[in-house]
């Protein structure tokens, strides 16, 4: 399969994580214009974005009792996480990511519920005081409507606006600062309820699913100065698009913008550059031919060989091992059909060819030209 530049068209609206992509790489900022975009992982986040779900859902029903009493009983905490919990075995149900397991066994969903009565108790409002209106999961837009957020939480009071984020993962850098994309994501929210408001947030808090909190400092001018550059990066990848540039003027293949990036099975200049940027050991990608039938053992496990055709790895041949059949549905025991893996994971020396497929790990079969 090959792009085409008909797959990218204008954005018309830009959300702070799309701008984040944008800036890296054009070709990852346009994904979701891509009608191949079911070519991407959905495994790679999907066990992280189900507890995001339980965390955002739990606060977001707390927020709403918090407008009507200063306590939360232990039932009701109880019901909350229960009924969240229950939305979340629904989606597993329903997704191919039934691998994961019984999501009330895992820590970081164990974690949140015994936080959650801690919270309730030492944190009624934010300032002693309660609150007189709660917003919760609200969408705005900036005035020309060029840009918009999806806030998950902000508390009006009578001196002001204090603006929360909810974080499942790690708030902080490897320095146990803020980590940087998450205090400018609070600044660009905080530009959004000015816009619409009036009222610059006096008040901007990173809240993790430990129920920690991080204070970022609220700048005005940095929120400013952030909106302006997402408009700037929103107007060259409009250009560009209207320029009719090429892939290869779309991409920016590094070690950076490439590891996490979805686009890269269908991004020709990764696969130029693949053995170049040196990918983690679990990191490995490949194209390649079915060469020998798919061995399966009694646990339901396969291994699969392959010709390599396009590889981060310098190896003629892969064998992949650990191959959970239940989660590749679409995978077929067919000699000669191509398959795309992701994420896979050396086992040994390089050039034994032998790798492991991961719980991150994609195996895609498809057709014709794919990333070429």
């Amino acid at each position: 399969m090959k792009l085409k530049i008909e797959d990218f068209v204008p954005i018309k609206k830009l959300s702070y994580w799309r701008f984040i992509r944008l800036r890296s790489c054009l070709l990852s900022g346009s994904l979701q214009n891509f009608s191949e975009s079911n070519f991407t992982n959905k495994n790679n986040k999907g066990r992280a974005q189900l507890i995001g779900n339980v965390f955002h859902e739990v606060m977001e029903r707390i927020n709403e009792i918090s407008q009507h009493t200063d306590q939360i009983s232990g039932s009701e905490i109880r019901s909350i996480f229960n009924q969240a919990l229950n939305n979340v075995k629904e989606q597993l149900v329903k997704s191919s990511l039934g691998h994961f397991g019984d999501p009330s066994q895992w820590p970081e969903i164990i974690q949140i519920y015994k936080s959650i009565s801690d919270f309730a108790a030492r944190c009624k409002n934010f300032n002693n005081a309660r609150p007189k209106e709660v917003h919760s999961e609200v969408k705005l837009s900036s005035r020309d409507g060029l840009l918009f957020g999806v806030i998950d939480a902000f508390f009006v009071f009578s001196n002001g606006i204090e603006l929360v984020d909810y974080k499942s993962g790690r708030m902080t850098d490897d320095e146990y600062f803020p980590k940087e994309e998450y205090a400018n994501q609070l600044l660009f929210y905080a530009y959004l309820i000015h816009e619409n408001y009036g009222v610059y947030p006096y008040s901007l808090t990173l809240l993790g699913r430990d129920f920690d909190s991080i204070s970022i400092e609220p700048s005005f001018e940095r929120s400013v100065s952030l909106a302006n550059e997402m408009r700037q990066v929103l107007s060259h990848y409009n250009d560009s698009v209207s320029c009719q540039a090429t892939i290869r003027n779309f991409s920016n293949p590094t070690i950076e913008n490439c590891l996490y990036c979805e686009a890269k099975p269908l991004c020709s200049p990764f696969w130029d550059h693949a053995r170049e940027l040196g990918l983690p050991r679990w990191g490995q990608v490949a194209i390649g031919k079915q060469v020998k039938p798919l061995v399966i053992s009694r646990g339901g496990w396969g291994t699969l060989e392959i010709e390599v055709l396009k590889s981060s790895l310098h190896v003629p041949r892969l064998k992949m091992t650990r191959i959970l059949l239940k989660r590749f549905p679409d995978l077929r025991d067919n000699l000669g059909q191509c398959v795309l893996v992701t994420n896979l994971k050396i086992l040994g020396e390089e050039s034994s060819g032998i790798v492991e497929v991961t719980g991150r790990s994609e195996i895609i079969p498809f057709e014709g030209n794919f990333g070429t």
